[in-house]
């Protein structure tokens, strides 16, 4: 009985002394959340590491939740980013928490807690509703944002009410949800708004309508487009009708609407590039042989940006004679890279495949945009012959350049990065943006590839890069 009586004084001293310990071990992962992250980064990454990693086996630590959506506002990227991870630990607990900030002056804390609600999804419903209620303007706009996201068509019947309101902010966030929502229920309301002297509000509206998706809205669509309309709204106004008017293109359309809009005075060249595109679904190519003159009539040479934008409608234009020739006489007329490489393009998504070699030859330019869409047309075909190019792409000091190179690299499987994304980890001549792209796209590999150079990363000097490392490590799962 004394040895029993001993041995639960034992055990009882034992839970005291591990409660005191968690209890000292928490108090210091509160010190270090406090800390200055300028003097003692390490501390306050390390502390946000601890509390992920005690939230996730079941020992929820909730005192640091306040300082931790704080720190969403830090100005470091590195501790934002750690934060929100640790953040998304804590599950629906900290939606009261989140909400209360959602009227936060910090942009980075706002977008970071709506974000999180959105993750959270339908728990967070109730808070939202409640906050749609009794928010001032600004904060009902952050959760009007949110309930559009969580896509619970509960919550459209709130959001239409607003189209009562008369205020402009709240009936453009209202329609943005409507529309990520698909209510169509609300098109007529949808429609209304495109009376509006708001051009903001008549984009939101008819940006909606497409992802409503209605065909029968196109023909109520075109009927309200004007000569004076914003370039804008437009330019929204066409690709709507185009992505939800087919089956229904009308020639009529082309001669009451889009004809005229060629003989707009000083038309965006985008609006008018998108009025050719939708003349030829209704059967009329006059759209497109303007376009074509346009491109070759040397008026636009001097602005090579113009000449683009009629291209990039001209590849999704899909196989076109006219366009084929064009494109042709065009490399042989006109010397820009950039140019050259949309052409061909062009030319190769019209399935003239002789042309690839002409968009790999590119990515030896000396125009870097034009290394960068031609890296960009290697990973939507998967040249594999552009794996020869990557090595030397990615020691280019142009991290949009290296970006593309190492997104080419993961989709089309190119060995022939793996010694440089290795490279990159314990050292520090490469920017943290570097080291964590090469994260991103590591994981993409086949697991024997990318493990290797994760568990380089997950021992690099940056306390950052190691977390992030262990992060992607989790989440390529076995």
């Amino acid at each position: 009985m004394k040895r029993r009586v001993i041995m639960l004084t034992f055990v009882a001293f034992l839970l005291m002394f591990s409660a005191c310990n968690q209890d000292s071990a928490n108090q210091q992962i509160l010190r270090d959340l406090n800390a200055n992250p300028k003097q003692y980064f390490g501390k306050v990454m390390n502390a946000l590491k601890n509390t992920a990693e005690m939230n996730n086996s079941g020992k929820f630590f909730a005192e640091p939740i306040p300082q931790i959506i704080e720190l969403l506002g830090s100005e470091n990227a590195k501790i934002r980013i750690a934060a929100f991870e640790t953040l998304k630990t804590y599950g629906e607990i900290i939606i009261p928490d989140l909400a209360l900030f959602l009227d936060s002056d910090n942009d980075y804390i706002k977008l970071g807690a709506l974000e999180l609600l959105i993750n959270i999804g339908k728990p967070a419903l109730p808070a939202m509703k409640s906050l749609l209620k009794t928010g001032d303007d600004f904060t009902k706009i952050s959760v009007i944002e949110v309930l559009g996201s969580i896509g619970d068509k509960s919550v459209i019947v709130d959001l239409a009410k607003n189209f009562d309101t008369k205020n402009d902010n709240l009936m453009i966030a209202s329609a943005k949800a409507l529309g990520k929502l698909k209510a169509s229920q609300v098109s007529g309301k949808l429609i209304e708004l495109l009376k509006s002297d708001n051009y903001l509000l008549r984009i939101a509206a008819v940006q909606s309508l497409q992802e409503i998706g209605d065909p029968s809205l196109a023909d109520a669509i075109i009927d309200y487009i004007k000569p004076d309309d914003d370039s804008d709204y437009l330019l929204s106004a066409l690709r709507t009708i185009r992505s939800i008017g087919k089956g229904r293109f009308k020639t009529t359309w082309a001669m009451r609407v889009l004809n005229p809009i060629f003989t707009y005075s000083e038309v965006d060249i985008r609006v008018r590039a998108e009025a050719g595109h939708l003349m030829k679904l209704c059967g009329y190519n006059r759209g497109i042989e303007a376009l074509c003159a346009d491109v070759l009539d040397g008026f636009y040479f001097d602005h090579p940006i113009f000449i683009a934008e009629i291209l990039k409608v001209f590849k999704d234009v899909g196989k076109d004679a006219t366009i084929s020739k064009t494109m042709k006489r065009l490399v042989k007329v006109y010397k820009n890279d950039h140019i050259w490489v949309m052409a061909y393009g062009v030319l190769y998504s019209y399935g003239e495949t002789a042309y690839k070699g002409n968009i790999i030859k590119l990515l030896g330019s000396k125009d870097l945009k034009a290394v960068e869409l031609a890296l960009n047309y290697s990973k939507e075909w998967k040249f594999i012959q552009a794996c020869d190019s990557l090595p030397k792409l990615v020691t280019l000091p142009i991290f949009s350049v290296i970006f593309a190179a190492l997104e080419a690299g993961s989709e089309i499987q190119c060995d022939s990065l793996i010694p440089y994304m290795e490279s990159v980890f314990g050292s520090e001549e490469y920017a943290v943006e570097l080291k964590e792209k090469v994260l991103i796209e590591v994981i993409k590999y086949p697991r024997d590839i990318a493990k290797p150079i994760l568990d380089k990363a997950m021992n690099d000097a940056d306390p950052y890069i190691a977390y992030f490392a262990e992060i992607q490590f989790l989440g390529m799962g076995n």
